[in-house]
């Protein structure tokens, strides 16, 4: 086997292991996208719930509706701290996952500039083979032909 075939085989798993890099960057970026917007939507909520609050508040409220306000508040911006810790983490996972990615994608394209020049090498060599086989031949052609 040439050792152009031998680079190529392991370019090839060298490729398997990039496009399978190359799903979990796809998936890692689906999961920060829908944390974004898991974080977006409780914030939104949240304002609208201080809205709503204080278009009742014109209206009066008890000590108790205050108490569940603020309450609820709390828990509010809990979640949402909690969620704004996702999103950091999975911006995070997604940065791993891109530079595993990168680091994948730059060796195949190192491995693939091997193996073509391993095959020009090869060409080139076969090239010069036949070549000097071909002058040989000739050569041989003009002694016998001096002979006679």
């Amino acid at each position: 086997m040439k050792k152009s075939q031998r680079l190529q085989k392991i370019s090839q798993v060298a490729e398997n292991r990039e496009q399978q890099s190359g799903q979990q960057l796809t998936q890692s970026r689906h999961h920060a996208d829908a944390q974004q917007q898991q974080l977006v939507q409780l914030r939104q909520y949240r304002d609208e719930y201080k809205q709503q609050f204080q278009q009742l508040g014109g209206q009066g409220i008890n000590a108790r509706q205050l108490a569940d306000f603020h309450s609820f508040l709390n828990k509010l911006n809990d979640a949402i701290g909690q969620q704004e810790q996702a999103v950091t983490n999975s911006q995070q996972t997604l940065e791993n996952h891109h530079q595993l990615w990168l680091e994948a994608h730059q060796r195949v394209k190192a491995l693939n500039r091997a193996v073509n020049k391993r095959r020009a090498d090869e060409i080139y060599a076969e090239n010069r083979k036949e070549q000097m086989a071909s002058d040989e031949y000739g050569l041989r052609g003009r002694d016998k032909e001096s002979v006679f």
